[in-house]
């Protein structure tokens, strides 16, 4: 068995999240914590251009 490196919230601005070899060689836990409580989903969108939220 493998062991997963565990990634650290503090090295998320260098994370490809998208990245499926970063999903699968990686435990990514401790990052997925801290983006929902540090940036939630519902504060991004308020953000986006309003075109963005009718589409």
């Amino acid at each position: 068995m493998t062991t997963r490196r565990t990634i650290a919230p503090e090295e998320i601005d260098t994370l490809n999240l998208a990245d499926p070899r970063l999903r699968a060689e990686s435990d990514l836990s401790a990052v997925w914590h801290h983006l929902r409580e540090r940036r939630p989903l519902h504060s991004c969108l308020s953000t986006l251009p309003l075109a963005l939220k009718a589409a």
